[in-house]
């Protein structure tokens, strides 16, 4: 099925602010609903329902800062990113909760997770993306420290 563009915009007479609904685009339904406000910083108000029925929300100001919360079938988040860094916040179809602090560039991260099944850890990466230490809690409760080198080989370990 081939959907036209239809859509609703409506602009300031400068044309710096807007608000825009678009029902379509080329191939597939795309609902999308955007607000952009004008002045000396931008800012832009997003919700949108993708082709696999994923809906989306956005919040963003010019210059990069923004927050996005998104949920599918597999998993409900939220992400707060900046020129510096990015912060996600996800639960999972389980019920396993994560938070992921990561560099601008996606390499470096600090990962929190705990698991349903009772299990839970702190995973710390290098800026390459290497993980570099692990503190965990199996599921009967008992505590580990990993110590990883650049090959990823345990170089110290507790107990």
């Amino acid at each position: 099925m081939r959907i036209s563009i239809l859509g609703l915009r409506l602009s300031d007479p400068d044309g710096e602010a807007n608000i825009s609904l678009l029902l379509g685009d080329g191939d597939m339904v795309l609902p999308r609903f955007t607000m952009v406000g004008g002045g000396e910083v931008r800012g832009t108000v997003g919700a949108s329902v993708s082709p696999n029925g994923m809906p989306s929300l956005m919040l963003q100001q010019q210059g990069g800062q923004s927050i996005q919360c998104s949920v599918n079938d597999s998993m409900a988040s939220m992400g707060i990113r900046d020129n510096v860094g990015h912060i996600r916040l996800s639960v999972d179809k389980d019920g396993d909760g994560i938070i992921v602090l990561e560099e601008g560039d996606g390499q470096g991260s600090t990962c929190l997770r705990r698991l349903t099944d009772g299990t839970g850890g702190l995973l710390i990466s290098d800026s390459g993306g290497i993980e570099r230490a692990r503190v965990e809690v199996d599921s009967g409760g008992s505590p580990v420290l990993r110590l990883r080198n650049q090959d990823q080989q345990t170089i110290w370990c507790a107990p």
